[in-house]
């Protein structure tokens, strides 16, 4: 409040006031006495002096701009009118007195408008259930948002504050950290603790440099890291025990909620490792899919659930056995103990162990164990398995393994034993290349077997008809020495000593290494083909030569070992997870069947 003092008693500046007094009427008559005893509330005092006479001294300005001065005016914007007065401080001062220019009182007053109450109210991160008294989130920390508007169009403070559910004890605040907002902008705030598991409420309000708006309503919500239990797999066409169904037969599959407590709203599942695909639950949280299996035998169903905050679960991988379509038989060779091994998916061409020379392996390469063979045992049918002669081709495939590198008996390698170091002076030069004389020089032995090992066969009367294994007295790149080999090969007629028509390949040719065997009769493209590790799609080996396959088998089908009127090519190593079929098996069926997995109990 502003005035202009024109004239005052002495030079000296005096006390000179401003008051809030009842209001006057315009046509009551304003005397000292009419009027005394009706001041409200002094708002500021300041000290003036005008006289240009005798000090000299012009006209003052006095400004009165005290806190009660603003409060007062603040006070006044809940009615239409305020009224102010100016006094002396003392009225027996007589050198007190003031005279004022007319008309030259003003008010000088910056107006503020209260800030709005926030309104957008958000809160993230959160998955399916995000609005206020439902929203669930899975993290410690969530971040907050709203916005207010300032109708002075000035920055803003927002202030958060996060309390317990029962709204009885603040747990977190973003204090005065969230500044220079724009009128009307949503911003975000992230708590700088850790909440723990429970229930929470959330408001806001926006500041200016003056005024606090009101509250913004509040915003319920939970916090809940906990996993839900891994999903339960089950399906009425595809049971984990037994051969059911077949490629593309589809089947219902029953998701549910591990636990009841488990608030599941979504399902993700994918099949033999493809795209996984999304499904949401009634509200029971279980959900049926139908599914077709996309190969024969083992199927891998992954499924996962998510509850409502987000968090996921374990993986369950639900295995089932498919049959294959037509005739096939596979042998796992995962009994691991006895004398046979049965057939799939129906037990009609089981296998017996004979000899000495078989023992279970601890593991096998793809399910429980294997069929470790030390050159004298062998698995045999009682009869033959397929007609070698099938119209539509036929493969055989196994999992073999040669015995690794010899190991002296502390585990290391022969010949890497440390030897001493010389006497100084006594070394050899080593600016000279030593040699050893001819009688001290000798050849680190090859760890591959230096004969012929047979993986699995047909007997013909004479001779098997097919061979898949490893072979050494072919030179396969065409060099001056044979090569050791992977081979599939066919015998032209049942006589000892016949032609043979040889698939072969060096690659992948490794003591102790796992190696997957592929042979194919195939009469479409009349090609006898071979295939190591995969496909060349997946860097896997196809070796191929023309040929056909002329004459049926009728003698057993063995693992282990081949035909010559007698035993021959007996394996030694290990040998697991036999197919065959007479068929052609794809390039998809040769290399799902490359990738060893987990093998369900018959």
């Amino acid at each position: 409040m502003l005035v202009n003092v024109r004239h005052s008693a002495n030079c000296s500046p005096s006390p000179f006031q401003l008051w809030r007094t009842n209001r006057v009427e315009k046509s009551a008559s304003v005397t000292w006495n009419s009027t005394k005893g009706k001041w409200w509330k002094s708002l500021g005092q300041v000290n003036a002096t005008a006289n240009k006479s005798a000090c000299p001294k012009g006209n003052d300005e006095v400004r009165f701009a005290q806190t009660a001065v603003r409060d007062a005016f603040q006070d006044a914007t809940a009615s239409s009118t305020i009224t102010l007065a100016f006094r002396a401080k003392s009225e027996s001062d007589e050198f007190q007195w003031k005279k004022l220019v007319p008309d030259s009182a003003y008010l000088d007053i910056f107006y503020n408008h209260t800030p709005g109450k926030p309104t957008g109210l958000a809160f993230s991160p959160c998955y399916a259930a995000c609005g206020s008294g439902t929203a669930v989130t899975s993290t410690k920390r969530p971040t907050l948002r709203m916005k207010a508007a300032d109708p002075n169009a000035g920055k803003l403070m927002y202030v958060y504050e996060v309390y317990t559910g029962n709204k009885a004890t603040l747990v977190a605040t973003s204090a005065k950290t969230m500044t220079g907002i724009a009128s009307n902008s949503p911003r975000s705030w992230q708590l700088k603790s850790d909440l723990k598991d429970g229930s929470y409420a959330w408001r806001g309000k926006a500041c200016d440099g003056y005024l606090c708006g009101a509250y913004s309503d509040w915003f319920g919500f939970k916090v809940d890291t906990a996993n839900p239990n891994k999903p339960k797999v089950s399906s009425d066409k595809y049971p984990v025990d037994g051969w059911n169904g077949g490629p593309k037969v589809p089947g219902v599959f029953t998701f549910s909620p591990g636990d009841s407590a488990d608030g599941v709203k979504t399902y993700t599942y994918s099949l033999n490792g493809a795209e996984e695909t999304s499904v949401t639950p009634l509200s029971t949280g279980v959900v049926q899919r139908t599914i077709e299996p996309t190969r024969d035998l083992v199927n891998t169903l992954t499924v996962k659930a998510i509850d409502t905050a987000g968090n996921l679960s374990g993986v369950t991988d639900y295995l089932f056995k498919v049959r294959p379509v037509g005739e096939a038989w596979y042998w796992s060779l995962d009994e691991g103990t006895g004398t046979t091994a049965a057939s799939a998916p129906d037990n009609n061409r089981p296998v017996t162990a004979s000899g000495t020379g078989t023992v279970w392996s601890v593991a096998g390469k793809g399910g429980d164990s294997a069929m470790t063979f030390s050159g004298s045992g062998e698995l045999t049918t009682s009869a033959p398995v397929f007609d070698t002669r099938s119209a539509a081709g036929f493969t055989v495939a196994a999992w073999v393994r040669l015995p690794g590198p010899p190991t002296t008996d502390d585990g290391s390698d022969p010949g890497t034993d440390p030897q001493p170091e010389p006497d100084p002076g006594t070394g050899d030069d080593p600016d000279e290349e030593q040699t050893p004389p001819d009688d001290e020089q000798s050849e680190e032995p090859s760890p591959l077997p230096a004969v012929a090992r047979v993986a699995v066969s047909q007997d013909g009367t004479n001779t098997s008809m097919f061979k898949l294994g490893y072979r050494t007295d072919l030179n396969i790149d065409t060099d001056s020495a044979n090569d050791p080999a992977w081979c599939f090969t066919i015998a032209a007629t049942d006589t000892v000593g016949a032609a043979t028509t040889d698939a072969c390949t060096t690659s992948h040719v490794e003591a102790g290494a796992w190696v997957h065997l592929v042979g194919i009769v195939n009469p479409f493209s009349k090609q006898i083909q071979l295939y190591v590790n995969g496909t060349p799609a997946t860097d896997g080996v196809l070796a191929e030569t023309p040929g056909t396959a002329t004459w049926e088998a009728t003698g057993k089908f063995a693992i282990g070992r081949g035909w010559t009127s007698a035993l021959s090519d007996q394996w030694v190593g290990e040998i697991d997870e036999v197919h065959v079929t007479p068929r052609v098996w794809s390039e998809q069926d040769i290399f799902e069947k490359s990738q060893a997995e987990q093998i369900p109990e018959a």
